[in-house]
């Protein structure tokens, strides 16, 4: 969500696997993450600059449980996440999502989402 004042806050839910075989699943119990845009970063690629597209960046953190479908063990993996990436004119975001329980290793998922716009309404 962007709120007027170019703060962001940001959720990921969901379930994935790693694994080819699926027999270790994912499931998202909780991903909260706040931030802000950063205006002063141009997104520039092939074809040049694109000073329509805003940069953001969030932190937050996360747990998730892992279920290994074989053993029927599950844990729960708790740690920081980072969402970085480009908001264009019609709301569309591409970006990354960094997950880290110990700042040393990590996972890194690119992704595409639509952001929602947060409106008030003012009255005289």
């Amino acid at each position: 969500m962007i709120q007027p004042d170019g703060s962001i806050q940001a959720n990921w839910k969901g379930q994935f696997f790693i694994d080819k075989s699926r027999d270790i699943e994912f499931q998202i119990v909780t991903c909260r993450l706040k931030g802000f845009i950063d205006p002063q970063q141009i997104y520039n690629d092939d074809n040049g600059e694109n000073k329509s597209k805003l940069f953001f960046l969030s932190k937050g953190s996360y747990s998730i449980l892992e279920t290994n479908e074989d053993t029927m063990k599950v844990r729960n993996l708790m740690g920081n996440a980072y969402i970085r990436g480009w908001i264009d004119k019609d709301y569309a975001v591409t970006g990354e999502l960094i997950i880290t329980s110990d700042e040393k290793h990590f996972y890194l998922y690119t992704f595409q989402s639509w952001a929602e716009k947060n409106y008030r309404t003012y009255s005289n």
